[in-house]
């Protein structure tokens, strides 16, 4: 995929498991969107910890079944140079504005987790 958008990579919402599982790209391409407009709000580079998990490997890690992570709709990221609480209150100005479509926002002590699910949701992990 050489076009997908906004300079990520597909291999950075890849799962961790090793094996060929497929997230859904359009999901992913409209994260890649959001995560691109977090990144030109807080000017740093963004790394993507953790993106689409299978089933098996979000149990694994032990992500809730119905993880936004197994339906291609979430990223665990951090803002190089930047505090994860802080990222996180920047996405949330961001959705309260309407700049990027209302989601989940959670507050982690070494990352920010972002997705893109219909209805807000904020918690501290």
């Amino acid at each position: 995929m050489s076009s997908f958008p906004w300079t990520f990579s597909p291999s950075e919402f890849a799962c961790k498991c090793g094996g060929d599982c497929e997230p859904d790209m359009d999901r992913i391409r409209h994260l890649a969107w959001v995560l691109h407009a977090i990144r030109e709000r807080t000017g740093g580079p963004i790394r993507v910890n953790s993106g689409y998990r299978c089933p098996e490997h979000n149990a694994k890690v032990g992500g809730v079944a119905n993880s936004q992570h197994v339906q291609s709709r979430a990223a665990d990221i951090v803002v190089d140079g930047a505090n994860p609480r802080d990222v996180a209150a920047i996405i949330n100005m961001m959705m309260i504005e309407g700049e990027i479509p209302n989601g989940g926002i959670g507050n982690y002590s070494t990352f920010t987790h972002v997705d893109i699910r219909h209805k807000p949701a904020r918690w501290d992990g």
